[in-house]
């Protein structure tokens, strides 16, 4: 897939079955979204544990399930990543992102068909060690043996759902986020909006570049037991640690955006 680059973004345009993996992270909390809607990874710092290193989704419109061949474009910014699936009349937007300190992943889905139609949302688990804790905004069931949990809705032309979902949490934990949720989202947005361009950035492609170059170095930063520093990526996070060798060159972007998190960086090590 040939990428695009727009307001910071990364833009590739392909088709559902492609896969579009998209590393993201919390203080105590590594996810890769896959570009189809899942997840494939879903490691815990504090628990230094991956829950599900690939996990299943998948929507029906009307009894039939949306195709692998289905047009999509997807959209990568700070600790973001938005899938546009195009099928016939239907265009459905799956927004998945993590904030700084929650231990959670959010996912908004926005469904607008020119006919009234019914939907089903599949979230599997799959290989995985235990059913993640889920809080939603429209009814759903588990299906245990299975592991998944079923959103379904239907005679509409327009729809949002939302829903939380995270590992080794109670279901309060998401259902207290999913209440949150419009303020997490306005939260990445802030984040992003917040940074300022160098005026060495001109061009779409050096604006995203610079952008993911600032968020690999902020996802990689943790505050957890004592340490304060900036892991050595995100294979480098179970156990927690840091080293001089790639921390210097991971701390550079940070002399301009926050040099405390250098300061703090020196101190651990």
């Amino acid at each position: 897939m040939k990428a695009s680059f727009l307001n910071g973004q990364i833009i590739t345009d392909g088709y559902l079955y492609e896969a579009v993996p998209y590393d993201v992270s919390a203080n105590a909390l590594s996810v890769c979204f896959d570009g189809q809607g899942g997840i494939s990874k879903y490691l815990s710092v504090c628990d230094e544990k991956n829950y599900s290193p690939r996990s299943m989704f998948s929507i029906y419109k009307d009894g039939e399930r949306i195709g692998a061949y289905t047009k999509k474009q997807t959209k990568m910014i700070g600790r973001s990543q938005v899938i546009t699936l195009f099928s016939g009349d239907c265009c459905i937007e799956i927004k998945q992102f993590v904030t700084k300190q929650d231990e959670a992943v959010f996912v908004e889905m926005l469904f607008s068909t020119e006919k009234p139609a019914d939907f089903t949302v599949v979230c599997g688990v799959g290989y995985s060690w235990e059913i993640p804790a889920f809080a939603c905004d429209t009814p759903y069931s588990l299906v245990e043996e299975n592991m998944r949990h079923e959103i379904t809705f239907g005679g509409c032309t327009q729809k949002r759902v939302r829903f939380v979902f995270a590992y080794n949490k109670e279901q309060s934990y998401c259902e207290n986020l999913l209440s949150a949720f419009s303020e997490k989202a306005d939260e990445i947005r802030k984040e992003i909006d917040e940074i300022n361009f160098p005026n060495s950035v001109q061009t779409e492609e050096e604006k995203a570049l610079y952008l993911s170059t600032l968020f690999c170095c902020l996802e990689n930063y943790k505050e957890y037991k004592g340490l304060k520093g900036f892991t050595a990526g995100c294979n480098y996070l179970a156990p927690l640690r840091t080293y001089y060798r790639d921390s210097y060159w991971t701390v550079l972007p940070m002399y301009s955006y926050d040099i405390s998190l250098v300061k703090n960086q020196i101190i651990t090590l």
